[in-house]
């Protein structure tokens, strides 16, 4: 009933357990982000709705995280909705989930802001 994923060789002792419903989840969380991301690039720019919604709250927590400051972070989270709609053709299901994609962007325009506020 239950599966062992090791986490390799980072860290050989810990071992953590998921039930095999978990992974479910995981994969129908996949299939359904790749079917909204269809159907945005097929023309339904309201569908990037669904999108928003789900990622808004944990993109805004990342980032206040690193930043700090509630309003930066919400500005930064903007832009990386803006800059994940502009370049949703190049996401590839293949390559990575698009949660680790669009965290991703986020963790990039984060590190970006502190880079531009220390120099400036």
């Amino acid at each position: 009933m239950l599966n062992r994923v090791f986490c390799g060789t980072f860290l050989p002792f810990i071992c953590i357990t998921l039930q095999k419903h978990h992974f479910k989840f995981f994969r129908a969380r996949m299939t359904e982000d790749t079917k909204i991301i269809d159907r945005i690039i097929g023309g339904d720019i309201e569908a990037f709705e669904s999108l928003v919604q789900r990622y808004q709250k944990p993109i805004i927590g990342m980032v206040r995280n690193l930043i700090g400051d509630e309003h930066i972070c919400e500005d930064i989270a903007q832009e990386v909705f803006f800059a994940a709609y502009k370049k949703l053709r190049t996401f590839n299901e293949s390559q990575s989930k698009f949660s680790t994609w669009i965290f991703t962007i986020a963790r990039n325009k984060s590190i970006n802001y502190l880079l531009f506020k220390i120099i400036y």
